[in-house]
């Protein structure tokens, strides 16, 4: 698996490699003068990776998903690389800063927790009844929306879970794909009358 983040509008992006074990950085934009960048290396079976952005809407740390050994979290050079929840093994992550939670789905089931201290861990949603495999979540506004593999389901509801309601269905439904507007450079301002030469020919 693989997974990708932007901070913001910025155009800036981290992502995830699952066949190289590797999370890089580089920019949607302006790509030219910012090369991709390797963050970190040897992260094997990586399945996602999520930016908790800053006051400044800048990137304040990484969260990293491993499904075989659990949350991780590391400043945004990559270094400071930590444990964050080991007693689970993460498909999915998907930060919702408005009420400081980080949400994080298994195989059949999504949970959330303080996203700075890892605590209050809650259910929000859960499928463990049937033969699926929740791979992808992402936060749309004040919605939730559950990719789960097995049902040919999406699902939205409440950031708490409640509220759940059938989006769509689709064949072996394999990820979601999210709209950013991205900067664009701000248009040369045109010459006013009085900066533009005088065509008329001299007397």
């Amino acid at each position: 698996g693989s997974g990708i983040d932007m901070i913001g509008d910025s155009g800036k992006i981290f992502w995830a490699d699952s066949g190289l074990d590797e999370v890089f950085s580089g920019y949607v934009t302006n790509s030219q003068n910012h090369k991709k960048k390797t963050v970190r290396r040897g992260l094997t079976d990586f399945a996602d990776v999520k930016i908790l952005q800053s006051s400044g809407k800048g990137c304040d740390k990484l969260f990293v998903a491993l499904p075989d050994k659990g949350i991780y979290t590391m400043s945004c050079n990559g270094d400071n690389y930590t444990a964050y929840n080991t007693d689970t093994k993460p498909n999915a992550l998907a930060v919702y800063s408005n009420s400081s939670k980080l949400y994080w789905s298994t195989s059949s089931t999504v949970y959330r927790c303080n996203i700075h201290t890892g605590e209050d861990v809650e259910t929000v949603f859960e499928r463990k009844n049937d033969d699926v495999n929740i791979q992808y979540l992402t936060i749309v506004g004040d919605t939730l929306i559950v990719d789960v593999y097995g049902s040919d389901k999406y699902f939205f509801m409440d950031m708490s879970g409640d509220n759940q309601k059938e989006l769509l269905t689709a064949t072996e439904p394999l990820g979601i794909a999210r709209a950013y507007l991205c900067p664009t450079p701000s248009p040369s301002p045109r010459p006013t009358h009085g900066d533009q030469k005088s065509h008329h020919p001299s007397h």
